[in-house]
């Protein structure tokens, strides 16, 4: 099932093109890995949108962006002459130029995966998709070489493994680093205009990059030039020729060292921070029984649940913050306080949507929550099963009954990108031997490729049906087992899974 994470419409100006374009960034930054696919999907929208607003007499346009288990999708909607990209006849595609060189309708075509377009009610959709990659895990080695045919080498070596940057000398790798999360860095000692030493002591002087892992290639055995290298701190240092074995042994030794140092340094503020965010739940909720588990992987910003009973409604607030790096956890920590104190702010009449509506608009103007993106859900658990929920880019939640299990019709954008989001209450009366599962999308993620993805997921959506009539405590504790199995006890992301089902009256 789709899972929206944007949504916008506005007027058919160019000043709105690149609103939509910067919103849409934001986005990818934390959600699509590939930065070469993030650059696609962005020269899409703007080659799409430009060319319509200068090109197509449409007077508003729309956008979508939202992900399955499988692929990436943009919906594209305007008002304008239909274009059917299949068609070249149907719109003057002499007009339509790129900055990148080409033709619109021809760049649509070599940017992305697959394309389909419908035009009805004078209304053209466009959608255009990307395959999510098996693994989002592979590091970026930067290496720095002036021989070109040794870059190319070294790239093969590394191109299963690794994703790997190029650059011919110092000054084109500090280039590359403003633009580019690099685990390490390979750099070659003796090159034109920026050499490897003074690589190395400029990103020594730079808070942010000094700490890169850093290893330098020589053929050069001058032993001073080797005693200055090693007293710049670097993790290693290779001789020429190198072989592939040799290449790939050093990177994973020196990452794998780096990584053990970098959490042993923040075991303990993580430790203390994740004891305060894991997630809780009263036992009994008026009229509802509640379960909660959840893995901490100790990384990035990850989960987070709240709770507050008012009057004979109890309201639960599940929260995951996008990113995978330390200032993400903090940010947790930070957007806990917040929401708490929202949660127990609000008016007694609040509603779900309501609450995100708030969060929503918080976010965009509060200068420190704008920093980090997040995915929120808000249930509301009233008497006799009734039950209301609004999601902000949040994975859909699953109705288990005895005849399977239904995802509920609840979506809305990641808040924070725009003003003025509006949400959607969805009110359901969840029947006795009925049971809501709330979650984050660490259970369905959590595995290496997607073909584990798939049976990750099938698996575990058929123990919440099986498991209907058991305990729900017996329930989730078999449906927790299952996923530590099929993970190798190593989830990939944090994950929370909540259970949720009426009392017998």
């Amino acid at each position: 099932m789709k899972r929206l994470l944007f949504e916008s419409d506005s007027p058919a100006t160019l000043a709105h093109v690149r609103t939509l374009r910067h919103s849409l960034e934001s986005i990818l930054s934390y959600c699509v890995y590939s930065e070469k696919t993030q650059q696609h999907i962005l020269i899409c929208l703007s080659e799409t949108l430009t060319n319509l607003v200068q090109h197509n007499n449409t007077h508003s346009l729309a956008i979508r962006f939202s992900q399955d288990n499988k692929r990436w999708y943009l919906e594209i909607f305007d008002t304008g002459t239909s274009w059917n990209p299949h068609n070249n006849s149907a719109i003057n595609i002499e007009t339509m130029t790129t900055n990148e060189g080409d033709r619109g309708i021809p760049l649509l075509h070599a940017l992305c995966e697959q394309m389909s377009y419908r035009s009805d009610n004078n209304k053209n959709n466009l959608t255009l998709s990307w395959l999510r990659p098996d693994s989002k895990d592979k590091p970026t080695v930067l290496i720095v070489e002036d021989d070109a045919s040794l870059r190319r080498l070294y790239s093969s070596y590394l191109a299963k493994d690794f994703n790997v940057k190029l650059a011919e000398d110092g000054l084109d790798a500090l280039e590359i680093l403003k633009h580019h999360d690099i685990a390490l860095i390979i750099s070659d000692i003796n090159m034109p205009l920026m050499d490897g030493i003074v690589l190395r002591e400029s990103l020594t002087q730079q808070r942010n990059q000094s700490l890169i892992p850093f290893v330098f290639l020589t053929s050069n055995d001058n032993p001073r030039m080797l005693k200055q290298a090693v007293e710049l701190g670097i993790d290693d240092y290779l001789n020429k020729p190198i072989s592939k074995a040799r290449l790939i042994q050093c990177i994973n030794r020196v990452i794998q060292r780096t990584r053990q140092v970098h959490q042993q340094m923040t075991d303990r503020i993580d430790k203390r921070i994740s004891s305060v965010l894991k997630p809780n739940l009263p036992i009994l909720s008026q009229d509802w029984k509640l379960a909660v588990a959840s893995r901490n992987t100790g990384c990035g910003g990850g989960d987070f649940l709240l709770h507050h009973s008012k009057s004979e409604d109890t309201v639960l607030m599940l929260s995951d913050i996008m990113g995978h790096d330390d200032s993400a956890k903090f940010f947790s920590y930070a957007y806990a306080g917040y929401l708490h104190g929202l949660l127990h702010s609000s008016q007694q009449d609040f509603t779900p949507e309501s609450l995100l509506e708030s969060l929503s608009e918080n976010a965009l103007q509060e200068k420190l929550l704008s920093k980090v993106l997040l995915t929120c859900c808000v249930a509301r658990l009233s008497r006799l099963g009734r039950l209301t929920i609004a999601s902000a880019g949040h994975p859909t939640p699953m109705h288990i009954t005895k005849s399977g299990i239904k995802y509920l019709d609840v979506g809305g954008i990641l808040p924070g990108l725009v003003s003025n989001t509006r949400y959607h209450d969805l009110d359901i009366t969840i029947k006795q031997g009925e049971r809501i599962a709330l979650y984050t999308d660490g259970l369905f993620e959590s595995a290496s490729d997607r073909k584990s993805r798939n049976n990750l997921e099938q698996e575990l959506c058929s123990l919440l049906s099986s498991t209907l009539e058991e305990n729900i405590d017996v329930s989730l504790s078999i449906v927790m087992e299952r996923f530590d199995q099929l993970t190798s006890y190593q989830a990939k992301d944090d994950v929370t899974l909540i259970l949720l089902e009426p009392m017998q009256t």
